[in-house]
Protein backbone atom coordinates (compact mmCIF):
# COMPACT_ATOMS: atom_id res chain seq x y z
CA UNK A 1 0.00 0.00 0.00
CA UNK A 2 1.26 3.62 -0.41
CA UNK A 3 3.44 5.28 2.28
CA UNK A 4 0.18 7.84 2.39
CA UNK A 5 -2.33 7.58 5.34
CA UNK A 6 -5.04 5.02 3.93
CA UNK A 7 -7.93 7.20 5.54
CA UNK A 8 -6.51 9.95 3.32
CA UNK A 9 -6.65 7.92 0.19
CA UNK A 10 -9.98 6.45 1.14
CA UNK A 11 -12.30 8.66 3.11
CA UNK A 12 -14.12 6.38 6.07
CA UNK A 13 -17.12 8.06 6.78
CA UNK A 14 -17.91 8.33 10.72
CA UNK A 15 -21.50 7.92 12.03
CA UNK A 16 -23.37 8.42 15.03
CA UNK A 17 -22.33 5.66 17.75
CA UNK A 18 -25.08 4.63 20.75
CA UNK A 19 -23.01 2.61 22.77
CA UNK A 20 -20.20 4.86 22.83
CA UNK A 21 -22.45 7.59 24.05
CA UNK A 22 -21.67 8.79 27.42
CA UNK A 23 -25.11 8.60 28.71
CA UNK A 24 -24.34 4.63 27.70
CA UNK A 25 -21.19 4.37 29.50
CA UNK A 26 -23.05 6.45 32.75
CA UNK A 27 -25.87 4.20 32.68
CA UNK A 28 -23.31 1.01 32.55
CA UNK A 29 -21.24 2.46 35.39
CA UNK A 30 -24.39 2.84 37.53
CA UNK A 31 -25.07 -0.75 37.06
CA UNK A 32 -21.94 -1.62 38.25
CA UNK A 33 -21.70 0.47 41.54
CA UNK A 34 -19.64 2.87 39.90
CA UNK A 35 -20.66 6.83 40.08
CA UNK A 36 -19.36 8.18 36.56
CA UNK A 37 -19.42 12.22 36.24
CA UNK A 38 -22.84 13.62 35.30
CA UNK A 39 -23.15 14.61 31.69
CA UNK A 40 -23.97 18.36 31.97
CA UNK A 41 -20.16 20.10 31.14
CA UNK A 42 -19.02 16.29 30.44
CA UNK A 43 -15.31 16.78 28.69
CA UNK A 44 -15.14 13.77 26.05
CA UNK A 45 -11.94 13.40 24.60
CA UNK A 46 -12.03 10.70 21.29
CA UNK A 47 -9.24 9.11 19.48
CA UNK A 48 -9.09 8.53 16.16
CA UNK A 49 -12.37 10.46 15.48
CA UNK A 50 -12.05 10.36 11.75
CA UNK A 51 -14.43 13.22 10.50
CA UNK A 52 -15.85 12.95 13.93
CA UNK A 53 -19.82 12.35 12.62
CA UNK A 54 -19.89 10.86 16.84
CA UNK A 55 -18.98 14.24 18.56
CA UNK A 56 -20.77 16.70 16.14
CA UNK A 57 -24.05 13.89 17.05
CA UNK A 58 -23.39 14.25 20.94
CA UNK A 59 -22.30 18.58 20.49
CA UNK A 60 -26.21 19.03 18.95
CA UNK A 61 -27.61 17.52 22.41
CA UNK A 62 -25.10 18.35 24.49
CA UNK A 63 -23.72 22.04 23.57
CA UNK A 64 -22.09 22.60 27.38
CA UNK A 65 -20.06 19.65 26.71
CA UNK A 66 -16.09 20.16 25.96
CA UNK A 67 -16.06 17.86 22.93
CA UNK A 68 -12.00 17.15 21.75
CA UNK A 69 -11.24 15.05 18.59
CA UNK A 70 -8.34 13.68 17.57
CA UNK A 71 -6.84 11.67 14.02
CA UNK A 72 -3.86 11.36 12.23
CA UNK A 73 -5.72 12.21 9.03
CA UNK A 74 -5.99 15.44 8.07
CA UNK A 75 -8.98 14.81 5.74
CA UNK A 76 -10.75 13.27 8.18
CA UNK A 77 -10.47 16.19 10.59
CA UNK A 78 -11.22 18.75 7.79
CA UNK A 79 -14.07 17.77 7.00
CA UNK A 80 -15.18 17.26 10.61
CA UNK A 81 -14.59 21.00 11.05
CA UNK A 82 -16.94 21.59 7.94
CA UNK A 83 -19.91 20.07 9.00
CA UNK A 84 -19.44 22.00 12.50
CA UNK A 85 -19.04 24.45 11.03
CA UNK A 86 -22.26 24.10 8.28
CA UNK A 87 -24.35 22.45 11.07
CA UNK A 88 -23.59 25.56 13.84
CA UNK A 89 -21.75 23.32 16.86
CA UNK A 90 -18.72 24.14 18.90
CA UNK A 91 -16.19 21.69 18.96
CA UNK A 92 -12.55 21.09 19.23
CA UNK A 93 -10.36 18.66 16.42
CA UNK A 94 -6.76 18.40 16.52
CA UNK A 95 -5.58 16.36 13.28
CA UNK A 96 -2.74 14.83 15.49
CA UNK A 97 -0.74 11.63 17.04
CA UNK A 98 -2.54 10.66 20.08
CA UNK A 99 1.15 9.32 21.26
CA UNK A 100 1.74 12.95 21.40
CA UNK A 101 -1.17 13.71 23.51
CA UNK A 102 0.18 15.02 26.92
CA UNK A 103 -0.79 16.44 30.30
CA UNK A 104 -0.89 19.46 28.53
CA UNK A 105 -4.61 17.97 26.83
CA UNK A 106 -6.38 18.14 30.48
CA UNK A 107 -8.55 15.59 31.84
CA UNK A 108 -11.04 14.62 30.36
CA UNK A 109 -14.36 12.32 32.23
CA UNK A 110 -15.64 10.15 28.58
CA UNK A 111 -12.43 9.01 26.43
CA UNK A 112 -13.70 6.78 23.31
CA UNK A 113 -11.22 5.04 21.21
CA UNK A 114 -13.72 3.03 18.52
CA UNK A 115 -12.07 0.85 15.36
CA UNK A 116 -8.38 1.89 16.58
CA UNK A 117 -6.83 -1.04 18.85
CA UNK A 118 -6.36 -3.99 16.58
CA UNK A 119 -5.61 -1.46 13.92
CA UNK A 120 -2.21 -0.26 15.21
CA UNK A 121 1.26 -1.34 15.86
CA UNK A 122 1.77 -2.54 19.52
CA UNK A 123 3.81 1.11 20.13
CA UNK A 124 0.26 3.21 19.61
CA UNK A 125 -1.95 -0.19 21.41
CA UNK A 126 0.19 1.08 24.38
CA UNK A 127 0.39 4.58 23.62
CA UNK A 128 -3.59 4.50 23.29
CA UNK A 129 -4.13 3.18 26.59
CA UNK A 130 -1.45 5.37 28.63
CA UNK A 131 -3.26 8.24 27.61
CA UNK A 132 -6.65 6.59 28.51
CA UNK A 133 -4.66 5.78 31.87
CA UNK A 134 -2.86 9.47 32.48
CA UNK A 135 -6.04 11.78 30.99
CA UNK A 136 -9.00 9.93 32.60
CA UNK A 137 -10.69 11.86 35.38
CA UNK A 138 -10.61 10.08 38.88
CA UNK A 139 -14.38 8.52 38.49
CA UNK A 140 -13.84 8.88 34.58
CA UNK A 141 -14.72 5.87 31.69
CA UNK A 142 -12.73 4.84 28.61
CA UNK A 143 -13.99 2.91 25.42
CA UNK A 144 -12.19 1.03 23.75
CA UNK A 145 -13.27 -1.08 21.26
CA UNK A 146 -11.39 -3.95 19.04
CA UNK A 147 -11.32 -7.56 17.58
CA UNK A 148 -11.29 -10.56 19.66
CA UNK A 149 -10.03 -14.04 19.35
CA UNK A 150 -10.97 -17.07 19.55
CA UNK A 151 -13.77 -15.63 16.79
CA UNK A 152 -11.23 -13.29 15.12
CA UNK A 153 -9.35 -16.49 13.26
CA UNK A 154 -12.36 -16.91 11.32
CA UNK A 155 -12.61 -13.12 10.14
CA UNK A 156 -9.46 -13.75 9.49
CA UNK A 157 -9.58 -16.46 7.25
CA UNK A 158 -10.81 -15.12 4.10
CA UNK A 159 -9.21 -11.77 4.73
CA UNK A 160 -5.45 -12.88 5.49
CA UNK A 161 -5.75 -14.45 1.92
CA UNK A 162 -7.19 -11.53 0.23
CA UNK A 163 -4.79 -9.46 2.29
CA UNK A 164 -1.76 -11.31 0.89
CA UNK A 165 -3.56 -11.23 -2.75
CA UNK A 166 -3.99 -7.37 -2.91
CA UNK A 167 -0.19 -7.34 -1.52
CA UNK A 168 0.75 -4.81 -4.41
CA UNK A 169 -1.97 -3.01 -5.25
CA UNK A 170 -1.80 1.04 -3.99
CA UNK A 171 -5.54 2.54 -5.30
CA UNK A 172 -9.02 1.79 -3.21
CA UNK A 173 -10.89 1.09 -5.70
CA UNK A 174 -9.10 -1.50 -7.75
CA UNK A 175 -7.55 -2.92 -4.22
CA UNK A 176 -10.76 -3.44 -3.21
CA UNK A 177 -12.46 -4.68 -6.36
CA UNK A 178 -9.83 -7.22 -6.75
CA UNK A 179 -10.30 -8.57 -3.20
CA UNK A 180 -13.47 -9.55 -3.78
CA UNK A 181 -13.18 -10.78 -6.38
CA UNK A 182 -9.94 -13.05 -4.93
CA UNK A 183 -12.42 -13.68 -2.17
CA UNK A 184 -14.98 -14.94 -4.52
CA UNK A 185 -12.78 -17.34 -6.12
CA UNK A 186 -11.43 -18.65 -2.76
CA UNK A 187 -15.10 -19.91 -1.75
CA UNK A 188 -15.60 -21.94 -5.13
CA UNK A 189 -11.90 -23.12 -4.34
CA UNK A 190 -12.98 -25.21 -1.17
CA UNK A 191 -15.13 -28.92 -1.82
CA UNK A 192 -18.64 -28.31 -1.86
CA UNK A 193 -20.04 -30.14 1.77
CA UNK A 194 -16.30 -29.39 3.55
CA UNK A 195 -16.51 -27.70 6.92
CA UNK A 196 -14.32 -24.82 5.41
CA UNK A 197 -16.66 -24.56 2.36
CA UNK A 198 -19.70 -23.17 4.91
CA UNK A 199 -16.98 -20.82 6.96
CA UNK A 200 -15.71 -19.10 3.65
CA UNK A 201 -19.36 -18.67 1.99
CA UNK A 202 -20.19 -16.56 5.17
CA UNK A 203 -16.92 -14.40 5.29
CA UNK A 204 -17.38 -13.64 1.44
CA UNK A 205 -20.60 -12.51 1.93
CA UNK A 206 -20.00 -10.34 5.12
CA UNK A 207 -16.90 -9.02 2.83
CA UNK A 208 -19.48 -8.29 -0.29
CA UNK A 209 -21.79 -6.55 2.11
CA UNK A 210 -19.49 -3.88 3.98
CA UNK A 211 -19.21 -0.35 3.14
CA UNK A 212 -16.42 0.50 0.95
CA UNK A 213 -14.55 2.36 4.02
CA UNK A 214 -15.28 -0.88 6.14
CA UNK A 215 -13.85 -3.32 3.66
CA UNK A 216 -10.59 -1.26 3.03
CA UNK A 217 -9.48 0.05 6.19
CA UNK A 218 -10.93 -3.06 8.49
CA UNK A 219 -11.04 -6.11 6.60
CA UNK A 220 -8.19 -5.17 4.10
CA UNK A 221 -5.93 -3.24 6.49
CA UNK A 222 -1.91 -3.65 6.54
CA UNK A 223 -2.71 -4.15 10.35
CA UNK A 224 -5.72 -6.40 12.06
CA UNK A 225 -4.86 -8.06 15.06
CA UNK A 226 -7.56 -9.61 17.37
CA UNK A 227 -6.44 -10.75 20.52
CA UNK A 228 -7.82 -12.21 23.85
CA UNK A 229 -9.77 -10.60 26.08
CA UNK A 230 -7.83 -11.58 28.98
CA UNK A 231 -4.71 -9.89 27.23
CA UNK A 232 -6.39 -7.10 26.75
CA UNK A 233 -7.87 -6.77 30.32
CA UNK A 234 -3.87 -7.67 31.14
CA UNK A 235 -2.64 -4.66 29.08
CA UNK A 236 -4.94 -2.03 30.38
CA UNK A 237 -3.83 -3.15 33.84
CA UNK A 238 -0.31 -2.49 33.36
CA UNK A 239 -1.71 0.45 32.57
CA UNK A 240 -3.76 1.23 35.86
CA UNK A 241 -6.98 0.43 34.18
CA UNK A 242 -10.19 -1.95 35.50
CA UNK A 243 -12.65 -3.62 33.17
CA UNK A 244 -15.61 -2.21 33.90
CA UNK A 245 -18.75 -3.56 31.46
CA UNK A 246 -19.26 -3.90 27.91
CA UNK A 247 -20.81 -0.88 26.37
CA UNK A 248 -23.48 -3.54 24.68
CA UNK A 249 -25.17 -4.85 27.30
CA UNK A 250 -26.63 -7.67 25.75
CA UNK A 251 -23.87 -8.56 23.98
CA UNK A 252 -21.90 -9.60 27.31
CA UNK A 253 -24.70 -10.62 29.52
CA UNK A 254 -27.47 -12.67 27.40
CA UNK A 255 -25.03 -15.88 27.96
CA UNK A 256 -24.92 -15.24 32.04
CA UNK A 257 -29.07 -15.80 31.60
CA UNK A 258 -27.84 -19.66 31.00
CA UNK A 259 -27.63 -20.60 34.65
CA UNK A 260 -26.00 -24.25 33.52
CA UNK A 261 -23.28 -22.29 31.70
CA UNK A 262 -22.73 -19.70 34.56
CA UNK A 263 -22.63 -22.61 37.23
CA UNK A 264 -20.27 -24.45 34.52
CA UNK A 265 -17.82 -21.44 34.17
CA UNK A 266 -17.49 -20.56 37.84
CA UNK A 267 -16.06 -24.10 38.54
CA UNK A 268 -13.67 -23.37 35.28
CA UNK A 269 -12.78 -19.49 36.24
CA UNK A 270 -11.94 -17.88 39.76
CA UNK A 271 -12.16 -14.52 38.73
CA UNK A 272 -13.99 -11.64 36.55
CA UNK A 273 -11.78 -11.69 33.66
CA UNK A 274 -11.38 -15.80 33.33
CA UNK A 275 -15.46 -15.78 33.39
CA UNK A 276 -15.61 -13.47 30.77
CA UNK A 277 -12.71 -14.89 28.39
CA UNK A 278 -14.81 -18.37 28.74
CA UNK A 279 -17.97 -16.50 27.84
CA UNK A 280 -15.75 -15.68 24.19
CA UNK A 281 -14.78 -19.06 24.14
CA UNK A 282 -18.27 -20.33 23.97
CA UNK A 283 -19.42 -17.78 21.66
CA UNK A 284 -16.80 -17.70 19.29
CA UNK A 285 -16.65 -14.19 20.04
CA UNK A 286 -15.37 -11.37 17.22
CA UNK A 287 -15.34 -8.10 18.85
CA UNK A 288 -15.58 -6.54 21.94
CA UNK A 289 -16.31 -2.64 23.37
CA UNK A 290 -14.69 -2.72 26.13
CA UNK A 291 -15.38 -0.01 29.07
CA UNK A 292 -12.90 0.70 31.07
CA UNK A 293 -11.97 2.57 34.83
CA UNK A 294 -9.12 3.41 36.98
CA UNK A 295 -7.58 0.19 39.26
CA UNK A 296 -9.31 -0.13 42.61
CA UNK A 297 -12.44 1.86 41.52
CA UNK A 298 -15.75 0.15 43.24
CA UNK A 299 -17.11 -2.30 40.59
CA UNK A 300 -19.36 -4.93 41.14
CA UNK A 301 -18.93 -8.43 39.43
CA UNK A 302 -22.45 -8.82 38.60
CA UNK A 303 -24.96 -6.29 37.01
CA UNK A 304 -26.91 -4.16 40.40
CA UNK A 305 -30.80 -4.78 40.43
CA UNK A 306 -30.71 -2.12 42.41
CA UNK A 307 -29.47 0.90 40.29
CA UNK A 308 -32.41 0.03 37.86
CA UNK A 309 -34.56 2.09 40.69
CA UNK A 310 -32.82 4.90 39.57
CA UNK A 311 -33.32 4.66 35.50
CA UNK A 312 -36.11 4.34 33.31
CA UNK A 313 -36.77 1.88 30.74
CA UNK A 314 -37.84 1.30 27.54
CA UNK A 315 -39.64 -1.67 24.92
CA UNK A 316 -40.62 -2.34 21.41
CA UNK A 317 -42.00 -5.37 22.14
CA UNK A 318 -44.93 -7.11 20.52
CA UNK A 319 -47.51 -9.16 22.55
CA UNK A 320 -49.02 -12.26 21.45
CA UNK A 321 -52.43 -13.51 22.58
CA UNK A 322 -52.86 -15.37 26.14
CA UNK A 323 -52.45 -18.74 26.40
CA UNK A 324 -55.02 -21.49 28.05
CA UNK A 325 -53.53 -19.86 31.71
CA UNK A 326 -53.82 -16.55 30.86
CA UNK A 327 -50.01 -16.44 30.20
CA UNK A 328 -48.96 -13.73 27.78
CA UNK A 329 -46.33 -13.55 25.18
CA UNK A 330 -44.25 -10.39 24.46
CA UNK A 331 -41.51 -10.68 21.38
CA UNK A 332 -39.39 -7.84 19.56
CA UNK A 333 -38.90 -9.75 16.42
CA UNK A 334 -35.12 -10.30 17.09
CA UNK A 335 -33.89 -10.60 20.53
CA UNK A 336 -36.41 -13.40 21.42
CA UNK A 337 -39.67 -13.75 23.47
CA UNK A 338 -40.75 -13.91 27.52
CA UNK A 339 -43.73 -15.36 28.91
CA UNK A 340 -45.32 -13.17 31.43
CA UNK A 341 -48.48 -14.63 33.92
CA UNK A 342 -49.00 -11.52 36.15
CA UNK A 343 -51.61 -9.79 34.42
CA UNK A 344 -50.10 -6.38 36.22
CA UNK A 345 -46.79 -6.90 34.73
CA UNK A 346 -48.07 -7.73 31.30
CA UNK A 347 -50.30 -5.01 31.33
CA UNK A 348 -47.00 -2.60 32.17
CA UNK A 349 -45.38 -4.35 29.11
CA UNK A 350 -48.28 -3.34 26.89
CA UNK A 351 -47.50 0.29 28.43
CA UNK A 352 -43.91 0.53 27.41
CA UNK A 353 -44.70 -0.74 23.68
CA UNK A 354 -47.30 1.67 23.36
CA UNK A 355 -45.08 4.57 24.88
CA UNK A 356 -42.21 3.78 22.76
CA UNK A 357 -39.71 5.60 22.20
CA UNK A 358 -40.75 7.23 25.56
CA UNK A 359 -38.91 6.12 28.42
CA UNK A 360 -40.98 5.04 31.93
CA UNK A 361 -39.09 6.11 34.79
CA UNK A 362 -39.10 3.08 37.37
CA UNK A 363 -41.24 4.90 40.12
CA UNK A 364 -44.01 5.38 37.34
CA UNK A 365 -43.27 1.80 36.38
CA UNK A 366 -43.45 0.31 39.90
CA UNK A 367 -47.07 2.01 40.14
CA UNK A 368 -48.65 0.28 36.97
CA UNK A 369 -47.31 -2.64 38.06
CA UNK A 370 -48.72 -2.30 41.56
CA UNK A 371 -45.69 -3.02 43.25
CA UNK A 372 -45.64 -2.03 46.54
CA UNK A 373 -43.62 -3.76 49.09
CA UNK A 374 -39.94 -3.44 49.08
CA UNK A 375 -40.02 -7.18 47.59
CA UNK A 376 -42.27 -6.69 44.77
CA UNK A 377 -39.86 -3.65 44.03
CA UNK A 378 -36.88 -5.67 44.02
CA UNK A 379 -38.35 -8.23 41.80
CA UNK A 380 -39.63 -5.64 39.40
CA UNK A 381 -36.00 -4.23 39.24
CA UNK A 382 -34.74 -7.75 38.36
CA UNK A 383 -36.96 -8.36 35.88
CA UNK A 384 -36.00 -5.06 33.72
CA UNK A 385 -32.49 -5.68 34.46
CA UNK A 386 -32.92 -9.51 32.76
CA UNK A 387 -34.86 -8.02 29.87
CA UNK A 388 -31.83 -5.33 29.28
CA UNK A 389 -29.32 -8.35 29.48
CA UNK A 390 -31.72 -10.41 26.80
CA UNK A 391 -31.53 -7.32 24.23
CA UNK A 392 -35.56 -6.76 25.23
CA UNK A 393 -35.74 -3.52 26.76
CA UNK A 394 -33.50 -0.39 27.49
CA UNK A 395 -32.36 1.25 30.65
CA UNK A 396 -31.17 4.99 31.01
CA UNK A 397 -30.01 6.75 33.66
CA UNK A 398 -29.45 9.96 31.86
CA UNK A 399 -33.28 11.08 29.89
CA UNK A 400 -32.45 11.80 26.27
CA UNK A 401 -34.57 14.53 25.55
CA UNK A 402 -36.72 13.37 22.60
CA UNK A 403 -40.61 14.73 22.09
CA UNK A 404 -42.73 11.80 21.97
CA UNK A 405 -45.78 14.96 21.62
CA UNK A 406 -45.57 17.40 18.78
CA UNK A 407 -45.19 20.45 20.21
CA UNK A 408 -46.11 23.92 19.24
CA UNK A 409 -42.93 24.20 17.58
CA UNK A 410 -41.45 20.95 16.49
CA UNK A 411 -37.73 20.71 16.49
CA UNK A 412 -34.92 18.13 15.47
CA UNK A 413 -31.18 18.07 15.84
CA UNK A 414 -29.25 20.66 13.71
CA UNK A 415 -27.28 17.55 13.05
CA UNK A 416 -30.25 15.84 11.92
CA UNK A 417 -31.09 19.31 9.67
CA UNK A 418 -27.22 18.89 8.36
CA UNK A 419 -27.50 15.39 7.43
CA UNK A 420 -30.34 15.42 5.56
CA UNK A 421 -29.16 18.16 3.33
CA UNK A 422 -26.84 15.83 2.76
CA UNK A 423 -28.51 12.36 1.90
CA UNK A 424 -31.22 10.33 3.03
CA UNK A 425 -29.91 9.00 5.86
CA UNK A 426 -30.64 11.02 9.68
CA UNK A 427 -29.47 10.23 12.87
CA UNK A 428 -31.91 10.03 15.83
CA UNK A 429 -30.63 11.23 19.24
CA UNK A 430 -30.81 7.87 20.34
CA UNK A 431 -28.53 6.94 17.35
CA UNK A 432 -30.83 5.32 15.11
CA UNK A 433 -29.91 5.74 11.55
CA UNK A 434 -33.03 5.74 9.58
CA UNK A 435 -33.29 6.33 5.59
CA UNK A 436 -35.48 9.18 4.75
CA UNK A 437 -35.98 8.23 1.07
CA UNK A 438 -38.75 11.10 -0.39
CA UNK A 439 -37.79 14.61 -0.98
CA UNK A 440 -40.51 15.86 0.60
CA UNK A 441 -40.24 14.82 4.11
CA UNK A 442 -36.14 15.81 4.00
CA UNK A 443 -37.62 19.41 2.91
CA UNK A 444 -39.51 19.29 5.91
CA UNK A 445 -37.06 17.90 8.56
CA UNK A 446 -34.48 20.93 6.81
CA UNK A 447 -37.37 23.52 8.32
CA UNK A 448 -37.72 21.66 12.10
CA UNK A 449 -35.42 24.25 14.15
CA UNK A 450 -37.98 24.65 16.91
CA UNK A 451 -38.64 28.20 16.09
CA UNK A 452 -41.58 27.76 13.39
CA UNK A 453 -45.01 26.98 14.42
CA UNK A 454 -47.01 23.85 12.40
CA UNK A 455 -48.66 26.76 9.91
CA UNK A 456 -45.61 28.43 9.39
CA UNK A 457 -43.66 24.96 8.60
CA UNK A 458 -46.57 24.62 6.31
CA UNK A 459 -46.40 27.66 4.28
CA UNK A 460 -42.60 27.33 4.46
CA UNK A 461 -42.83 23.52 2.84
CA UNK A 462 -45.47 24.50 0.20
CA UNK A 463 -42.85 27.80 -1.42
CA UNK A 464 -39.74 25.57 -0.84
CA UNK A 465 -41.68 23.11 -2.86
CA UNK A 466 -42.74 25.20 -5.37
CA UNK A 467 -39.38 27.30 -5.85
CA UNK A 468 -37.12 23.89 -6.16
CA UNK A 469 -39.77 21.95 -7.81
CA UNK A 470 -39.49 18.80 -5.85
CA UNK A 471 -41.39 15.71 -6.18
CA UNK A 472 -45.01 15.00 -4.10
CA UNK A 473 -45.68 11.69 -3.04
CA UNK A 474 -48.78 9.92 -5.04
CA UNK A 475 -50.70 10.41 -2.42
CA UNK A 476 -50.92 14.65 -3.11
CA UNK A 477 -52.80 15.86 -5.64
CA UNK A 478 -50.92 17.48 -8.90
CA UNK A 479 -50.88 20.62 -10.11
CA UNK A 480 -51.85 22.18 -6.98
CA UNK A 481 -50.95 26.14 -6.14
CA UNK A 482 -48.98 27.30 -3.38
CA UNK A 483 -51.81 28.06 -1.42
CA UNK A 484 -53.61 24.86 -2.52
CA UNK A 485 -50.61 23.21 -1.29
CA UNK A 486 -49.93 25.19 1.56
CA UNK A 487 -53.41 24.12 2.79
CA UNK A 488 -53.38 20.74 2.07
CA UNK A 489 -50.11 20.20 3.89
CA UNK A 490 -50.89 21.60 6.78
CA UNK A 491 -53.35 19.38 7.11
CA UNK A 492 -51.21 16.36 6.87
CA UNK A 493 -48.17 17.82 8.59
CA UNK A 494 -49.59 17.10 12.10
CA UNK A 495 -49.66 13.16 10.89
CA UNK A 496 -46.29 13.13 9.76
CA UNK A 497 -44.85 14.92 12.51
CA UNK A 498 -46.64 12.23 14.82
CA UNK A 499 -45.04 9.84 12.75
CA UNK A 500 -41.65 11.51 13.15
CA UNK A 501 -42.09 11.77 16.91
CA UNK A 502 -42.84 7.78 17.24
CA UNK A 503 -39.36 6.92 15.50
CA UNK A 504 -37.60 9.41 17.86
CA UNK A 505 -36.54 11.95 15.38
CA UNK A 506 -38.11 15.05 17.28
CA UNK A 507 -36.25 16.31 20.01
CA UNK A 508 -37.18 19.09 22.96
CA UNK A 509 -36.54 22.15 21.76
CA UNK A 510 -34.10 24.31 23.50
Amino acid sequence: MSAENPYDLQEYSGSPRPQAHPRRMRTHAWLRGHRAPDLAGARVLELGCGDAQHLIWLAAEFPQMKLVGVDLAESGIRRGRDVARAAGLALELHAADLCAIDAGWGEFDYIIAHGVYSWVPPAVQDALLRVCAERLAADGVAFVSYNTLPGGHLRCLLEDMACFHVRGVADPARRMAAALDFARRAVGWSAAGEPERAVLESEYRRLADMSASGLYHDALADINAPVLFADFAAHAARHGLAYLDEAHFADAERIWLNAAFAAEVAELAGDRVAREQYADFARMRRFRQTLLVHAGRTVSAHPLAAAVRDMSVAARLTAGPADAAGARSFGDGKSGSITVADPARAHLLELLAQMAPARLPFADALRFAGAADVEAQADLAQFFLVLYSAGMAELELDRTPIACVVSERPAVSAYARWQVGQGAAVATPRGQVLQIEDALSRALIGLLDGKATVAEIAAALAAKVSAQNLPLPPSLPANLTVGELEAVLAARLPEKLAELARVGLLVEAA
